[in-house]
């Protein structure tokens, strides 16, 4: 699975994949040594955009979180893909 054929809930307050968003994402596909078979942390994870960055990267685990309850639904959804 390629990160741009994965659908991101946007809404009111899930803050949507924007230009920063796939910038940030592309580092960690760029940087994936990084990120393999380590435990990563995505804080404010809004749409989950970096979550799944990240997962494609295979890392050993992957948190998210967000003070906003509907972001954190719309990365389990994401995730759920």
């Amino acid at each position: 699975m390629r990160l741009a054929d994965i659908k991101f809930e946007q809404g009111k307050t899930i803050y949507g994949p924007r230009e920063d968003s796939w910038l940030l994402a592309k580092a960690i596909h760029d940087h994936a040594s990084l990120v393999q078979g380590k435990k990563c942390l995505d804080m404010g994870s809004g749409s989950g955009i970096q979550t799944a960055a990240l997962l494609l990267e295979n890392p050993a685990h992957v948190e998210s979180t967000d003070i906003d309850p509907h972001a954190l639904e719309a990365t389990r959804k994401m995730v759920a893909q």
